[in-house]
């Protein structure tokens, strides 16, 4: 196992915990296969998401966010991946249904990406996101969104995840 993702996982089971906690607090970890497309090609890396919130009310909070690649994608001996990301959001949500509820993202996100021939660049963007969870519990939820974490410069990283949060 990637060590990154082992410290992901390790991060999001003590904060899991203290947020049980504080019933207005949450840590989601999530998986985006995050397609990076510039002119005309595209790389599609696995990127863990790990995200910490926070419901000021049942409408609103605010998240922090970090991931990392999983798998990488590449061609012709070329490697490329998401070293690190990490962001905040703002996140107003509602609830449709029983145990249902739509949302919508809004935040700024630093990404570290890497190539194995050119080595590796950072830079900010804003970032969005609309999506859905469903309440399988009082404390558990699944979560589905599509996300555009990174559209700077011709270059631009979006992509569909699914969360399992408490």
């Amino acid at each position: 196992m990637n060590i990154r993702v082992g410290l992901l996982i390790a991060v999001t089971a003590l904060v899991g915990s203290l947020a049980q906690a504080d019933e207005r607090a949450y840590v989601e970890l999530g998986l985006v296969p995050m397609k990076f497309s510039a002119g005309g090609g595209s790389l599609t890396p696995d990127v863990a998401v790990v995200r910490l919130g926070y419901e000021f009310t049942k409408n609103f909070a605010t998240e922090v966010t970090a991931a990392t690649t999983v798998k990488s994608d590449g061609a012709g001996g070329v490697d490329f991946k998401v070293d690190k990301a990490w962001g905040a959001y703002l996140k107003g949500n509602v609830k449709v249904a029983q145990d249902f509820e739509l949302f919508a993202k809004l935040g700024y996100v630093r990404t570290q990406l890497s190539v194995s021939s050119l080595g590796s660049a950072s830079d900010n963007s804003l970032s969005y996101a609309v999506g859905a969870q469903y309440h399988f519990s009082k404390t558990l939820y699944g979560q589905l969104d599509y996300a555009s974490y990174y559209n700077k410069d011709g270059l631009s990283g979006t992509g569909p995840s699914i969360s399992v949060g408490v």
